[in-house]
Formats: structure tokens, sequence, C-alpha cells
């Protein structure tokens, strides 16, 4: 017994000091950032930023994979069947890790055991717009408008199961409005639809809703977060328009295979933190977006997890998606 426990003792050790010597080895070859997205949208905008900055930081270049499709599906099951070694990182918004569980029916992937956090990188906040032709002047008087004429509203989101579909039907859940769900294969093309009034309302994140209000083509009524946004200075906070309790966020998450050492995803995420603490960084690649800093660790990030899925089964549900 006593030369069992002196084993068991030894492997300890052993191992401790095998994890610890790959992390302060890490990295000496290229890291992938695969994003679920293809190139020119936020995420992969930030993914951009970050890899520039870590791999001037890391000594190696930090190549971003786009690998769209599929409610980030695709993108995350090739970082999770990735060795857990580092080389290969995901930075994806909360489909990945959370929507994903209860949206599908069968997932390629495994997104409790297979992906380990790292941390949430930002916060992207959503904003409400409106197609310029629908009579109404704010958050209250669309509430009015859409009660007062069930059924006959239609919202576009960026697919089934999409934050923006979440967002969206949560928010008509919680003030009993009925409106139709059309889903598009994408932002953009619901933006145009708005624009054109073939649907009347969308919501989606700031960074990308911004260009149209400011350019007249459709009306933002609101926006997500403590502040107004820098990119819709005039637009007012949820909050401010009545709506406190409405949280439409969404995080840009960083997170690697599952089995990656945990003082790996500690030194990536203390060098993540390095490169989004600086404030020229911050103004260029978050504010200016309407994107807040989170930056929790990894076991932080870990504990977020388990209160974020038992709020995406209520979304879920609330929404009525389901996709095979």
């Amino acid at each position: 017994m006593k030369r069992l426990k002196l084993f068991f003792s030894i492997l300890t050790v052993c191992c401790a000091g095998s994890a610890g010597a790959q992390t302060a080895d890490w990295p000496h070859k290229p890291v992938r950032l695969v994003v679920p997205y293809a190139a020119g949208g936020p995420v992969d905008n930030l993914a951009r930023a970050l890899s520039a900055q870590l791999a001037t930081l890391w000594g190696q270049p930090v190549v971003v994979d786009n690998r769209p499709g599929g409610n980030e599906v695709i993108g995350a099951a090739a970082v999770a069947k990735s060795p857990g070694d580092g080389y290969t990182l995901l930075l994806a918004t909360d489909a990945a890790a959370t929507l994903n569980l209860y949206v599908f029916k069968k997932l390629p992937y495994d997104p409790i055991k297979e992906l380990a956090p790292i941390t949430r990188v930002a916060m992207a906040n959503m904003a409400i717009a409106v197609s310029p032709s629908l009579p109404v002047t704010d958050l209250r008087s669309f509430v009015a408008y859409v009660k007062a004429h069930p059924g006959q509203v239609s919202y576009g989101s960026a697919g089934i199961g999409n934050t923006t579909h979440l967002a969206l039907a949560w928010f008509a859940k919680e003030n009993g409005l009925e409106m139709v769900h059309v889903p598009y294969k994408g932002l953009a093309p619901a933006l145009q639809d708005v624009m054109g009034g073939t649907i009347q309302v969308t919501i989606g994140a700031g960074s990308v809703v911004g260009p149209f209000a400011q350019g007249g083509k459709v009306k933002a009524l609101g926006i997500n977060g403590a502040k107004r946004a820098s990119i819709l200075p005039t637009v007012p906070t949820f909050a401010e328009a009545g709506y406190p309790k409405l949280d439409a966020s969404f995080p840009f998450s960083l997170l690697a295979p599952g089995g990656t050492p945990e003082a790996l995803r500690q030194k990536i995420y203390a060098d993540v933190k390095k490169v989004v603490m600086n404030p020229q960084f911050r103004s260029d690649n978050l504010e200016k977006y309407a994107l807040d800093p989170v930056l929790d660790s990894p076991q932080e990030y870990a504990k977020a997890l388990v209160k974020d899925r038992a709020l995406a089964v209520e979304k879920v549900k609330a929404s009525g998606a389901q996709l095979d």
C-alpha cells in the first residue's frame, strides 16, 4: 500500500512538472485561431486584431482560420477534435459552447467535454433596428405597435437558433408580443429586408447595425449596455428606453480543445488580458464597435458557462428553435 501511494505521488509530481514544462516552452510554433465565421465580420475583426498583438507577444505567428457555417458548429468541431496543446484555439460567440447544446438534436462535438474555457474577451451589445417606414419612434411605441398588430410584425434573425433569434424571441415572450420569425443566412440580408420593409425589425451587434442606422437606412430604437455606444451616440440604452431588464448581448469567447492544461489556459488568458487592457487596443477594437471588455479567468468563465447554459435552456424553449 505504501509503495502504491508513493507511485501515485511520484506520478502526480511528474505530471505537474510536465505541464509546467509544456507551458514554459509554449509556443514554439505557429498558433491557429479558428473563427467560425467568414472574414470581415465582428468576430473575425476582433480575432485579427488579437492575433496581430499576440503574435508579437509570443514571437510566433497566430494564424486566423475561418471555418464558417452551421451556427458555429463547423469551426467549433474542428477545434474540439484538435490536440489540447494550445496550438489550436477558438474565438466564438455563445453558440459554440452554450446555445448549440440545446438548439441541435445532435452535435459532432461535446461542448462541455471537448471545449475548455479560457476567457470571455468581450461582450457585444446588440441594437434593435426597425424599418424606417414603421410608424414608431422609440422602443415603447414599437412594443405598443406590435401589441396592436398581433402576428403582423415579422422579425429577422441571422438564422434559427442564432443569438439574434433567441434575443428577439425572448424579448417577445417577456413583453407578451406576437411576432413572426423569419430566419436568414446572416444578419446582413436581414438588415437589407428591414431597410426595404419586407420585414419590420431585427437585432444585431451594434457594430453591424450602426452604419445602417447612421445612414438613415434603419431606425435603431435601443442598444444593450450600461452606457450609450460611441457608434450609436444618439441611441438610448435599453434601460434609458424603459427596458432595464432587457439583456441582449453575447460574448466573444476564447476556448481551447478539452484536455488543454489549466496552466496553459491560464497563461493564454493572462496574455490576452495584457493585450486587451491596452487603452489604445480597447479604443480601436472594442469601444469603437460597442464591445465591453470582460476578461474573466478560465475558472470564472467556467462558472459563467454553468449559469449561461441554464438560461439558454429557457431561451431556446421560448424561441422554439430546433435543428437536426
